[in-house]
């Protein structure tokens, strides 16, 4: 929808974003350019946009995993081009850059309150910022002519849907959930990296007031889970700060507590995450198979190399204490291997 209510040619793109940003740039009709990682860093510098960009062009300024990019120069570097700028903050809801939120340094900027999302709801929805009038006109406008209104059946069916994932990633079913879902076919993420060819319901279905009454509260409690997270976050970070296996993001959320994930880069991506799950401790995959050409070398090694480690606000003092645990050991292993 988006994407349809502004002006200009190609939708400029990161090489290393969630396959759900390639599939609205695709599902637009315009013509997608991925922009390659030259600074080896899951967000995009200004660097990697110098000289790429024509006028007219939209370019999609990503904080990736709410960790915010370096804003100034990337938004200079753009618009000294001509390029629009559209803010992805699908991840960084919430933060800031500079003591200035995010999603208000471009043209406008849109969110997502997917499940993994610091607001979530079932399954999935996101939302469109702007301070042009007469772009807000044309999205409402653009809104009304493409939504349709989402039948009962499709909100049974979503909200058992949110029930079950509730349910099976709880404490009580996860390894069960996993072990079907994963270890049995012998997979470690369900992302495929594949386009849909169509708008599905995410594009088509209004967001309905049963999912914006599941929203409200969370958005009410924002600071406390922030909040908790930020606990989360700390914990995570004195222990990966000094970790031989395990290179946490140098790129830091300004708000602690409002980044999504808490990505680490290692050699062995795999390796790490068996050894992990092997003393008791799940990990995430995220934009481990893109749809970004096999040709953007830097991009793929990013996917190659970066596990998101366990990072939710609900996370128990136990859980903590068995990640921490793991860490140390795995510190402990690493270090007596390295004697001769």
């Amino acid at each position: 929808m988006l994407l349809h209510c502004l002006p200009g040619g190609r939708v400029c793109i990161p090489g290393y974003t969630c396959s759900a940003v390639s599939e609205a740039a695709s599902l637009s009709g315009r013509q997608t350019v991925y922009l390659e990682h030259s600074a080896g860093s899951i967000n995009l510098d200004a660097r990697d946009i110098e000289g790429k960009l024509r006028s007219g062009d939209i370019f999609v300024l990503t904080h990736q995993y709410g960790c915010a990019a370096n804003v100034g120069r990337i938004v200079e570097c753009a618009q000294r081009q001509g390029a629009i700028i559209v803010e992805d903050i699908a991840a960084a809801f919430a933060g800031s850059s500079d003591g200035k939120p995010l999603g208000s340094f471009g043209l406008v900027a849109f969110g997502s309150f997917d499940v993994s999302k610091l607001v979530h709801v079932p399954l999935k929805g996101g939302f469109v910022v702007t301070n042009d009038d007469a772009l807000a006109a044309s999205l409402r406008a653009q809104a009304r002519r493409l939504f349709q209104q989402m039948s009962i059946t499709h909100m049974i069916r979503l909200a058992l849907l949110g029930c079950v994932l509730r349910l099976v990633t709880g404490p009580a079913l996860y390894g069960l959930f996993h072990a079907i879902n994963f270890r049995l076919r012998g997979r470690a993420t369900a992302e495929d990296g594949v386009l849909a060819e169509r708008p599905n319901a995410f594009y088509t279905l209004e967001f309905a007031e049963w999912q914006a009454a599941i929203a409200l509260p969370q958005l009410q409690q924002l600071h406390d889970i922030i909040r908790r997270r930020a606990d989360v976050y700390r914990v995570l970070r004195a222990k990966c700060e000094s970790h031989a296996l395990l290179k946490p993001e140098a790129a830091l959320p300004e708000v602690v507590g409002t980044s999504v994930r808490f990505p680490v880069y290692t050699g062995n991506k795999a390796a790490l995450y068996e050894a992990l799950v092997a003393h008791g401790v799940d990990c995430g995959f995220s934009f481990t198979t893109l749809a970004t050409p096999r040709s953007y070398a830097e991009s793929w090694r990013i996917a190659d190399s970066v596990l998101n480690l366990p990072y939710y606000p609900t996370m128990t003092p136990g859980e903590l204490e068995t990640l921490a645990k793991a860490l140390d050991l795995m510190r402990k292993q690493e270090n007596a291997a390295a004697i001769p």
